[in-house]
């Protein structure tokens, strides 16, 4: 869901309506951006709209606590704005109206009753469609600039499948997560403080998901820092020590990452019931025997072999002339019922590509690799597609986030006042 629409949604439940904030006696200049500036209008009307959308109390105190994080955002939306100029990216008023009036359609709105509402609430309808003009010019950007990048590979798909099937029974989280990065030590201390005064907030009502459309600065704020379901296996290992020790419901933070702090919400838990498979697997094995009390040197040499045969490999028909390579044992393993199989087997046969030689796995009598030849399965889970779309999402958050911190480090930056 878009930041807007999430935007909208608070208002549109009655969340709150309040008076205008009192009017602005000046236009003063409270930032310099490269070559844009943050006026106190625009500052003013940010803090409105983000203290409505939270749930907050509009006073002198609740203003002054969120004002640099207020600031701090509009910061980033001048650098990312000031990109997609640079690059030529121009947002259509239709797009943007398109935009608005879809969010009055679903909150059951005409577009009349959609604008009042912002009227009720102090907020001008061109600050509202000056972040969706932001939202969909940086969209642009960083689609222009990564999405033919990215090149998720039916390896890719395998080792993800087969991370699902080995997670079975494992707990899943459902997080969300708001975000402030401290790219050097000079930021480190402003970003924890921040961090610090929005865990307050959260303490004291503010809604989590509006608070992370406001201030998070990860590229999951637009969908109100929701991170899906997600392992331990997925989080930094910070991360993952403070969700096992939330309840549903629960916040904790900040917590210090590499590269800045994180405020985490548990908004739901589960057991993963990871990919169900049933069915039989034909497939090649590929085996070298070490002798009990092998030592890691000999383990590791074979290893190694098997993995050198893996770019011989592309069908079942490779497997026996690579094996003999390397003085190998060849053998065929036909109509095996996959629910019979180890674990690690099972993640093979369900997901490594057919006709590729497997990752090198310790047996009994050695080191072997696996050829799948054919499978008759049925399966439960993700589909290759939904994969597909998932390892290419986490791909191009993880590219921007690294764009808009280099865009900010080469970006001139004159707070005032």
């Amino acid at each position: 869901m878009s930041f807007t629409r999430l935007f909208a949604l608070a208002f549109a439940a009655g969340l709150v309506v309040a008076p205008p904030a009192p009017a602005q006696d000046t236009v003063g200049i409270v930032a310099i951006v490269n070559d844009g500036a943050i006026t106190q209008i625009d500052l003013a009307t940010r803090m409105r709209i983000a203290i409505v959308a939270s749930r907050l109390q509009d006073t002198p105190e609740v203003r002054q606590r969120l004002a640099p994080q207020v600031l701090r955002a509009l910061i980033d939306e001048q650098i990312r704005v000031q990109e997609a100029d640079r690059q030529g990216i121009k947002i259509p008023e239709r797009a943007i109206n398109d935009r608005i009036d879809a969010l009055a359609e679903e909150n059951k709105m005409s577009r009349e009753q959609f604008d009042q509402m912002l009227a009720q609430n102090g907020i001008p309808l061109e600050s509202l469609k000056s972040q969706i003009r932001s939202e969909l010019a940086w969209s642009t950007v960083v689609r222009r600039k990564f999405q033919s990048d990215i090149v998720i590979t039916a390896e890719d798909i395998a080792e993800a499948r087969t991370r699902i099937i080995e997670s079975q029974g494992e707990p899943e989280y459902l997080m969300a997560e708001i975000f402030l990065s401290a790219d050097d030590a000079a930021d480190s201390s402003e970003a924890e403080a921040a961090a610090r005064r929005l865990m307050e907030e959260l303490k004291k009502g503010a809604q989590f998901s509006a608070v992370a459309r406001q201030f998070s600065q990860s590229p999951t704020a637009p969908r109100g820092g929701d991170l899906g379901w997600v392992q331990r296996g997925d989080l930094s290992p910070e991360l993952a020590a403070a969700a096992q020790q939330l309840n549903k419901g629960q916040v904790a933070g900040p917590i210090r990452s590499d590269g800045g702090y994180h405020i985490l919400l548990l908004r739901d838990l589960r057991e993963s019931v990871g990919t169900v498979a049933t069915g039989t697997v034909d497939m090649k094995q590929i085996e070298l025997q070490l002798q009990t009390g092998a030592t890691p040197a000999q383990v590791a040499d074979a290893t190694e072999s098997l993995r050198s045969l893996r770019e011989q490999v592309t069908s079942c028909d490779d497997a026996a002339e690579a094996g003999a390579g390397i003085d190998a044992l060849t053998g065929d393993l036909t109509g095996m019922d996959v629910t019979a199989l180890p674990g690690n087997l099972q993640s093979i046969a369900v997901g490594q590509p057919i006709g590729q030689a497997s990752e090198p796995i310790r047996n009994e009598d050695g080191i072997a690799a696996y050829v799948v030849c054919a499978r008759n399965l049925s399966t439960s889970g993700p589909s290759d597609e939904e994969i597909r779309d998932q390892l290419t999402r986490e791909r191009l958050d993880l590219m921007q986030r690294g764009f808009l911190r280099d865009l900010r480090r080469t970006s001139f930056v004159d707070i005032r006042g």
